[in-house]
């Protein structure tokens, strides 16, 4: 029993761990997404960066529930 619980503990680190990597990584897209608005450039780097967001964000979810 205490390696079934000791995993879920794990999930559970790794899904807070994963939540907090993709909101550091949606910040980073939304700095990039700012400067590149002032200098008129295409926004690739900064969606990019928010579908990793939206990616690491749902890994952390499912992490979270397993």
């Amino acid at each position: 029993m205490g390696v079934t619980h000791f995993s879920h503990t794990a999930y559970v680190i790794i899904g807070i761990c994963l939540i907090i990597i993709s909101i550091l990584v949606f910040v980073r897209g939304r700095k990039i997404s700012n400067s590149l608005k002032k200098e008129g450039e295409t926004h690739f780097q900064a969606m990019q960066a928010y579908w990793i967001a939206a990616l690491v964000l749902i890994s952390g979810i499912v992490s979270l529930f397993r």
